[in-house]
C-alpha cells in the first residue's frame, strides 16, 4: 500500500519525472533549494546570476561542491 501511496503522490511524480527528463537541472534545483535558507536574498540572487552563465562542466562542479558542502553541514560538520 506504500507504494501505491508514494507513486500516486503528485508531487513524488513530478520530482521523479523531472530527475528522469533532465538530472543535471533536478540537482541543481534542489542545490537551490538546499541553499536558499542559509543566506541573504542578495547573496541568493548573485549565486542564481553566476550559477545561470555556467556552461554544463562547470555547473556539474558547482553542484558536486555545494552537495558536499551541504551534506557537512547537515551531519553538523563546518
Amino acid at each position: 500500500i506504500g507504494n501505491i501511496v508514494k507513486h500516486s503522490n503528485a508531487n513524488y511524480v513530478h520530482a521523479s519525472n523531472t530527475a528522469k527528463k533532465d538530472p543535471l537541472e533536478f540537482r541543481k534545483q534542489k542545490c537551490f533549494r538546499r541553499i536558499r535558507p542559509t543566506m541573504s536574498a542578495d547573496r541568493y540572487q548573485d549565486i542564481l546570476k553566476a550559477v545561470m552563465r555556467m556552461d554544463n562542466e562547470e555547473l556539474l562542479g558547482w553542484i558536486n561542491q555545494t552537495e558536499k558542502h551541504m551534506d557537512r553541514i547537515q551531519h553538523g560538520h563546518r
